[in-house]
């Protein structure tokens, strides 16, 4: 006997999604807000409505994918699973096996859940890209997307390609808090980029073409505990930590090392002309060896007393011989006097020497990671370093996303050290920056 099922979830004025056809729906604000709830009640309404589809549920870690998405407050099971004591009727019937002990299966390395109608939603983990791998999808959910590297969101997006059998085009629905000006911000947040063809958001202004002013806030959700709020604002109200995570507020990172830069001083849209390479003086590689990690080059070209960064590549290389050729199409071109190099790789850079290339061992006595780092806030505090950011999009987002380590209070640590983490672009930078101090 077939059961119909009516689904009869509210959004809050926040949580509703435009209709048509987009392929990406940004739901974000600070925490409590309902983005989980809403985001796993969209997931759910989607498999139902189109059987035999597949879709992604990916939370940060798969600790959060389990703990949060599958089985938290206002994550699958939550939806599924009938509380009488609050009058939720129970959808187990819509899943494989009519339970959810039947339906949702988990083994090492994967967690899926599975519906009569063929339907089946498949949990991954942000921080292992490799669990997007081999799955076609026709939607999925990112849950705190802002906090991911952009690999991963990028390797999502690869993953949802499938359009629904009605000829809507495959979607995502990125549920998060902000994290300050890093790459979610530089793909979806950025005023000046607005509107995208395909973008929406979710309680958005200009029928969901513009993000929501302001956000909505921890403070919105009247389901939340009086309890809860009240603990949230005794403890981050007055803060940027508090701008952020209860009111949504998209904050320059704390702790951010290069607070000099700026879209309108330091970028090639913004200056009033960008020399032509005939009148660049000298130019210099900076160069970041990696075996695990990759590889960053980047081009500082002088004109006059301005530096420009004009070219970078970046890419894993294992050996001397995958270097050159990261090197080679930058060397050809620019021809620089030298190519100041990490000296991490010995061998590398013995390899390189003996192939004819101007290398350099750049500074690395004790002391040198923060006086690279003083020498680049030196030339963007004068207006004597611009960015490419179309020649060098990681470069660009890594120094917005490059970090000191903070504490508790969220002020930097004593002493300063920067986050070891998205900082090859930067570090090859540094190199060549602190070389023409020398």
């Amino acid at each position: 006997m077939k059961r119909e099922v009516t689904l009869t979830w509210r959004p809050l004025r926040h949580q509703v999604i435009p209709p048509g056809d987009w392929t990406t729906a940004v739901l974000y604000g600070g925490r409590g807000v309902g983005k989980t709830w809403n985001g796993c009640r969209w997931l759910l309404t989607q498999a139902l409505t189109y059987p035999n589809t597949m879709w992604l549920a990916v939370g940060r870690t798969w600790s959060e994918a389990l703990r949060i998405l599958a089985e938290g407050d206002g994550g699958f099971r939550w939806h599924l699973v009938g509380d009488t004591e609050n009058s939720r009727p129970s959808l187990e019937f819509t899943l494989e096996g009519g339970s959810w002990e039947t339906a949702f299966k988990r083994t090492p390395g994967q967690m899926e859940l599975r519906f009569v109608n063929g339907s089946r939603i498949r949990l991954a983990s942000a921080d292992q890209p490799k669990s997007l791998r081999g799955t076609n999808a026709h939607g999925a959910l990112a849950d705190e997307v802002a906090i991911w590297d952009e690999e991963s969101y990028q390797k999502l997006r690869l993953a949802v390609r499938l359009p629904l059998p009605a000829g809507t085009p495959a979607r995502v629905l990125c549920a998060t808090t902000p994290n300050g000006r890093n790459f979610f911000y530089s793909l979806f947040l950025d005023v000046e980029k607005l509107p995208q063809p395909g973008l929406v958001f979710v309680g958005g202004a200009n029928g969901g073409q513009l993000p929501p002013a302001p956000p909505p806030s921890s403070l919105d959700n009247p389901h939340t505990d009086d309890a809860w709020r009240a603990s949230l604002l005794a403890t981050y109200e007055g803060t940027d930590l508090g701008r952020q995570e209860i009111y949504g507020e998209v904050l320059t990172p704390a702790g951010s090392v290069f607070k000099e830069l700026s879209v309108v001083r330091h970028t090639r849209a913004r200056l009033d002309r960008w020399p032509s390479s005939a009148e660049y003086e000298e130019t210099i590689i900076g160069l970041d060896l990696g075996a695990e990690n990759p590889t960053a080059a980047v081009v500082l070209a002088r004109a006059g007393d301005r530096w420009h960064v004009v070219a970078e590549a970046v890419a894993p290389c294992a050996t001397p011989e995958a270097v050159r050729d990261l090197l080679s199409p930058l060397v050809e071109q620019w021809q620089p006097h030298v190519i100041i190099s990490d000296t991490n790789y010995p061998q590398t850079t013995a390899a390189l020497r003996r192939w004819g290339l101007p290398i350099q061992d750049a500074d690395k006595r004790a002391g040198s990671v923060v006086d690279g780092i003083r020498a680049v806030q030196s030339l963007l505090a004068g207006d004597r370093l611009a960015i490419d950011e179309n020649a060098c999009p990681t470069m660009w987002r890594e120094l917005l996303g490059y970090r000191w380590a903070v504490g508790s209070d969220g002020q930097p640590l004593v002493p300063e050290r920067p986050v070891k983490k998205d900082d090859h672009t930067v570090d090859a930078l540094r190199y060549a920056v602190a070389s023409t101090s020398r």
